[in-house]
């Protein structure tokens, strides 16, 4: 027997096997309160949903297992990784059991025979799926508990499970106190949400209905099976390598992959594989970040950390169940098909690179712009909204935006330390703009680059102003131990030199570089010290110490035109500055000598040039 991978409802897992085995050799129950208040609001939600008339599924991650194959009249598994999960579900049904029982016992004289029959069948349901089994070898009518934890905790669990009235003593035993404080959160949580006194039995009886119904058609896992030990225990390991879990990516694998598949050869399936063995190419971390892009980008909306699978399956796969609707497998297709070409583009991004059709050619403009707001700004958060663009397939709009975010990227956020998730907030809005553009393809466009400008304008005035734009740019400074500010230093002279003309020719329109031919590469500069980082005798100057790191002191150069005046005297310096191909290096050669005045005077004219050209 290959691995089995599918997805399966809580209870229908339950149902394929007689004993669902702990090996000994796992830990005992481990889950602590608040694991066990989440699992409870899990359930919670679902029931809500139900007794609104919805239903709300809800995925509770994988469970690998090694099962026989050999025909049985009874099948059993031992569980590899899922049991804190699997064990919690049990404490459910057994306190339903409870619940019922007890209030069987209580309002014996107010109900009917006939309510109390209905009330134990819908109890022997919960008993029959989760709690016990009759062995159909030996023949016998003792109830056997499904699953057996380790045997250190074995006759305590099941005495929890069957309400035996000799429960061996806790000890000092830590699963077992677990245990059994998960049985007194889960009994009050029924007890509270399910078991009110003042409902009335047809209340009660519909709310187990519902109940019933969470377990067998809203919770589900992922079931990974196999025969051989050594592949179950192989897979978990890859899976939990450096306590990772099942990732995301994964989990939708294996949910996409059976939806396709509905018992049948499927001639999709090898296709789709490949997809996701493209997609999942990346660490799981990385993956993990790149989904949730993904997600904002396709959707316009931010995705919730705890439960992106759930968001997969409903807002990008649209997954409604198994069908034999060809229709429905094409689409799933195209969409993880058009998962897979965004993967590619987020990688591409991150290294500041645009997958452009063969018709068109990247400008070595575009290409360094994208750089410098990937690489040499950092400015991951963008991704969504330029895979977005992308998918528009305007390559005129997406660098033009680009261009726009590299100018408020450097003044909100890396001089302004502006606020990232308002900042966010208008990329995902843009998101769900350029997606409704996409699907329409008609009307008038909701995205347009000149939006976009006007929401960071409100935004970037609101928080970074002229005046506190020319505060911060006076503090900021050249720092050895933050390489990344300097980095941002280097953009700040490069847009400065990009846009000079446009400033000059009194700033009409937004900022626009001119001299598109004449390119600086971020990477090939260097930031130099006019008045030297490390000045010895006789170039000292005390003044001028104070003032050695900020930005009217310092040029940027190629890492050969700085190697080749460091430590010089200035006027030795300006040789080099008059035959710059960057403007304001040639104009500080104009001066005739570097005192703390020509420092503050440069540094003011370096802000009134920021102030007019960082705008989006």
């Amino acid at each position: 027997m290959p691995l089995s991978c599918s997805e399966k409802r809580i209870a229908k897992f339950f149902q394929d096997y007689s004993t669902i085995n702990i090996p000994r050799y796992q830990r005992g129950y481990a889950w602590k309160e608040t694991d066990i208040e989440n699992f409870c609001n899990d359930i919670r939600s679902c029931y809500v949903a139900r007794k609104n008339g919805k239903d709300l599924h809800h995925f509770f991650g994988g469970v690998v297992s090694i099962t026989n194959s050999e025909k049985s009249r009874q099948k059993k598994t031992d569980i590899v990784d899922g049991q804190q999960r699997l064990t919690t579900f049990v404490i459910l049904a057994a306190n339903i059991i409870y619940c019922i029982d007890d209030y069987i016992e209580e309002y014996r004289e107010s109900i009917s025979q006939t309510q109390s029959e209905r009330l134990q069948n819908i109890s022997n349901v919960f008993r029959e799926n989760f709690v016990t089994y009759k062995d159909k070898i030996d023949y016998s009518d003792e109830e056997k508990i499904k699953l057996v934890p380790t045997t250190v905790d074995y006759l305590f669990f099941e005495s929890l499970l069957l309400r035996k009235e000799e429960i061996p003593p806790v000890a000092n035993i830590a699963s077992r106190r677990k245990l059994k404080k998960a049985f007194s959160i889960i009994n009050d949580f029924l007890k509270k949400d399910i078991f009110l006194n003042d409902d009335g039995f047809e209340e009660i009886y519909e709310n187990l209905t519902h109940l019933n119904d969470v377990l067998e058609i809203d919770c589900s896992i992922i079931s990974i099976s196999t025969e051989k030990a050594d592949n179950a225990y192989r897979y978990f390991q890859v899976l939990n390598a450096r306590g990772q879990k099942l990732s995301t990516g994964d989990l939708l694998k294996a949910r996409t992959l059976s939806y396709l598949d509905k018992g049948k050869k499927n001639k999709r399936i090898e296709n789709v594989t490949k997809l996701w063995e493209e997609i999942l190419s990346d660490s799981p971390t990385e993956v993990e970040r790149h989904l949730k892009w993904f997600y904002e980008s396709f959707t316009g909306e931010q995705p919730k950390n705890l439960n992106l699978y759930d968001q997969y399956v409903k807002n990008i796969f649209e997954l409604k169940g198994y069908s034999d609707d060809e229709k429905s497998d094409i689409e799933l297709e195209s969409r993880i098909v058009k998962l897979k070409e965004a993967m590619i583009d987020i990688r591409n991004l991150k290294n500041g690179i645009f997958r452009v059709d063969s018709t068109e050619k990247m400008s070595t403009w575009q290409e360094e712009r994208l750089k410098s707001l990937m690489q040499f700004l950092g400015h991951t958060k963008a991704i969504p909204l330029l895979v977005a663009l992308i998918a528009l397939k305007d390559s005129k709009t997406f660098f033009t935006t680009v261009e726009v975010l590299e100018r408020f990227m450097f003044r909100y956020r890396i001089v302004g330390n502006g606020h990232v998730g308002m900042m966010e907030v208008v990329y995902r809005r843009m998101c769900g703009d350029i997606r409704k553009d996409e699907n329409t393809r008609k009307g008038a466009n909701l995205y347009s680059v000149n939006r976009l400008r006007d929401n960071l304008k409100d935004l970037m005035f609101g928080t970074v102003g002229d005046d506190v734009f020319r505060a911060k740019l006076r503090d900021l400074k050249y720092d050895n131990k933050k390489p990344k500010r300097n980095e941002a230093i280097k953009v700040f002279f490069t847009l400065l030199e990009h846009y000079r003309d446009w400033r000059e020719e009194g700033c009409k329109g937004i900022p626009i570089c001119k001299e598109k031919y004449n390119i600086i590469d971020v990477k090939e500069l260097t930031l130099e010290h006019i008045y030297p980082q490390k000045a010895n005798e006789p170039l000292y100057n005390e003044e001028l110490e104070k003032l050695k790191d900020c930005l009217g002191n310092l040029s940027s150069l190629s890492g050969s035109e700085n190697s080749s005046v460091a430590r010089k005297p200035f006027r030795e310096k300006c040789k080099v500055y008059a035959e710059s191909n960057i403007r304001s290096n040639r104009k500080i050669a104009e001066f005739k000598q570097w005192t703390s005045e020509e420092v503050q005077r440069r540094e003011t004219e370096l802000i009134d040039l920021a102030v007019d050209i960082f705008v989006p």
